[in-house]
């Protein structure tokens, strides 16, 4: 579950253990952690919206991005882009369905949209 301590006293912890550590942190269920979030969106690989996103995250899985997008709080996500690359989670309150500037991309990011 973790590695040995830092010269600060600080465990290096896993990535299953730090996911497991904020779901406790962020009281996550079943829900969060089942891979059911996507099914609520659309994808367009290989493209991102033009528009900037009001949230992003660093370091999470494209499952994990769309439950945060399902139960954002501060604004009404409309859609995500994920870069696998490095697990970029950009989340927006503008929808691509709605006549706005999509653009294709070259890099590892693929754009969800909610389902309307």
């Amino acid at each position: 579950m973790y590695s040995n301590t830092t010269s600060r006293g600080v465990y290096s912890f896993s990535n299953e253990y730090r996911t497991m550590h904020a779901c406790l942190i962020l009281a996550c269920d079943a829900y969060f952690l089942s891979g059911v979030n996507l099914q609520h969106f659309l994808t367009s690989r290989h493209h991102v919206l033009i528009s900037q996103p009001e949230v992003v995250v660093k370091g999470v899985s494209v499952d994990q991005c769309a439950a945060r997008c399902l139960q954002e709080a501060t604004f009404d996500c409309q859609s995500f882009d994920y870069c696998f690359d490095y697990g970029g989670c950009g989340m927006s309150s503008q929808h691509a369905d709605r006549n706005l500037a999509v653009k294709p991309t070259v890099a590892y990011c693929d754009l969800y949209s909610r389902e309307i």
